[in-house]
């Protein structure tokens, strides 16, 4: 939320895809190929970790078979989007044409001078 490109990540919230129901098998997540492949510096929370990389980084995942110790290596990407810049708006005036106090506005009308140049989506 800082706006700095870093951000807390449940990695596991893809396990079930990974492990594809497969019973007898462990995931361990990894930072590095390399670790990955020798099994040693795991990620010790995967359900807390922080981004070390922005905006992308990938994470490796070790899927090891808890009887024979042969393992498989899968990948995949976290991605941390930039918080759009946010512009001060000028006011919206507009005469009143009830004598209720109640009017309505077309807020849409203010889009363009909301996202000042950005992407919408």
């Amino acid at each position: 939320n800082t706006g700095d490109g870093v951000e807390v990540f449940d990695l596991t919230e893809n396990e079930l895809l990974i492990l594809n129901g497969e019973p007898g098998v462990t995931a361990s997540y990894y930072e590095r190929l390399d670790d990955a492949n020798s099994g040693n510096n795991a990620i010790t929370d995967p359900t807390q970790y922080t981004n070390t990389e922005t905006p992308e980084q990938e994470i490796y995942v070790r899927v090891t078979n808890d009887v024979t110790g042969c393992y498989a290596l899968v990948d995949f990407t976290i991605i941390v989007h930039p918080l759009p810049t946010v512009v001060a708006v000028t006011d919206f005036i507009q005469c009143e044409l009830f004598t209720d106090g109640i009017d309505s506005f077309d807020l849409t009308t203010k889009d363009e001078e909301v996202l000042n140049g950005q992407d919408p989506t």
